[in-house]
């Protein structure tokens, strides 16, 4: 008998494992159990009204959390799964869009949704969340450099390290100052913790975080970049679209800024293998490398953006 029939009572069959998350065949759709952890927004009740307001309101099908049998939203998890696991319902058809204007009636309309505990969430604490995770992987660099041999992999992570640890500087700093200096008018709104440039995870991910609408585009500006996607033109046409629907405040460009200059996705990477599983550094160097590349097409594409969005805002002088 598998968990979701064990503790959710629902006939289920599983399909497979995938960033964590286990995914089983359910009547109608698909349940996902995700470990609590790597839950960005911790209270689960909440998720759970902001879920189901998300499908009255925005008629999206939403993953949705459900209850175990014993009417609790957190199931004990295994050894791997850390403090427990959340299990989500879905649909099985999803919906998918095709420019910013699909995620800029989202989070105009995810606005109205009233949260109860805005303080707790990342919506203007970003420099204090980065802080964290740039010492962490201070922390592994450091381990890393003490060892008397290391891996190719090791190798190269000490190689790239001194330049993706001035970037996550530089956006701390960046970010602490710009929020000291301008006064930031958007609102805050229903985010993804992580946006994919293909629109698809937009009302098929559970990972909903309050935050400001500046994460979602520079995460997809993000992902863009990281499909083989680095052209200006669709960022502009994506924040041309965006505005006609739900217009961003002369302030907002410079957090989008901050954002992708902060090198998330390679601070995700080293946490997968420092932590999660090791025993991809044995695979990953392909990786490390591709991350550099990326990494480069970032840069210009910040460049572009701080010069036809950023005219009256401070910029990092090495990107302009």
């Amino acid at each position: 008998m598998n968990r979701v029939s064990q503790d959710y009572r629902i006939s289920a069959h599983f399909i497979g494992e995938q960033d964590g998350k286990q995914w089983f065949a359910v009547d109608g759709g698909y349940i996902i159990l995700i470990p609590l952890e790597n839950i960005m927004h911790q209270d689960i009740e909440e998720l759970a009204q902001m879920c189901q307001w998300l499908m009255e309101s925005e008629a999206l099908d939403v993953p949705i959390p459900i209850k175990n049998k014993n009417g609790e939203w957190v199931t004990e998890g295994d050894e791997e799964q850390g403090r427990g696991i959340v299990a989500f319902f879905v649909k099985a058809e999803k919906k998918s869009g095709e420019s910013g204007r699909v995620l800029a009636h989202f989070h105009r309309n995810a606005q109205a949704f009233s949260f109860k505990r805005a303080e707790l969430t990342p919506y203007y604490r970003w420099a204090e969340f980065w802080i964290a995770r740039t010492d962490q992987v201070k922390q592994y660099y450091l381990d890393t450099l003490q060892k008397e041999t290391h891996t190719e992999f090791e190798r190269r992570f000490l190689s790239v390290y001194p330049y993706f640890i001035g970037r996550a500087e530089n956006a701390i700093q960046y970010m602490t100052d710009f929020m000291m200096d301008f006064w930031i008018g958007s609102p805050p709104t229903i985010c993804h913790h992580r946006l994919d440039a293909r629109l698809e995870k937009l009302a098929y991910s559970p990972e909903w975080v309050i935050d400001h609408p500046g994460r979602d585009i520079a995460e997809w500006m993000r992902s863009q970049i990281h499909e083989g996607n680095a052209d200006f033109k669709e960022v502009t046409a994506f924040i041309n679209d965006y505005n006609e629907v739900h217009s961003l405040q002369s302030s907002d460009y410079g957090l989008i800024y901050s954002r992708l200059l902060f090198p998330v996705t390679f601070f995700d990477f080293v946490d997968q293998v420092f932590v999660q599983d090791k025993t991809l550094a044995r695979v990953s160097l392909d990786q490390v490398q591709k991350l550099s590349a990326n990494a480069a097409l970032e840069e210009e594409i910040l460049s572009q953006f701080s010069e036809v969005y950023m005219k009256t805002l401070p910029k990092i002088q090495w990107l302009s």
